[in-house]
Parts: structure tokens; sequence; C-alpha cells
């Protein structure tokens, strides 16, 4: 099975997110100093945030490559 190239990048873009996105997770929940309200709307930003730019990625991508 063949990919085009704009496939394989945008998969290698959102599999980039997913780090970002765990990297932070664990950020956040490593730190002492938080309360479990900050620690919650911590991680839904980082949900939101990554969804955002998921959506931009598979919805948005391929209006400027055709």
């Amino acid at each position: 099975m063949q990919l085009p190239l704009r496939v394989l990048l945008a998969l290698f873009v959102l599999g980039a997110f997913g780090g970002i996105a765990v990297w932070g997770f664990v950020a956040v929940l490593r730190v002492q100093n938080m309360t479990q309200s900050q620690r919650m709307m911590a991680v839904a930003g980082i949900v939101i945030i990554m969804a955002a730019l998921a959506v931009w990625v598979i919805f948005l991508w391929p209006v400027y490559w055709d």
C-alpha cells in the first residue's frame, strides 16, 4: 500500500502532536504544587489544543494541497 506524501506528512504531524500531548500530560501530573482542579484544567487545556490541531491537520490541510 503506497500512501501519498501529504498523507505520510499528516500522519507524522499527528504523531508529533500526540507525543507533545503525552509529554504535557506527564509534566502536568508530575508537578507537586498544583491542586486537583488545576491539574484537570491543565489536562483539559492540553486535550482541547491537541484536538484543535488534529482537526486542523485532518480537515484543513487537504484544502491547501488540492
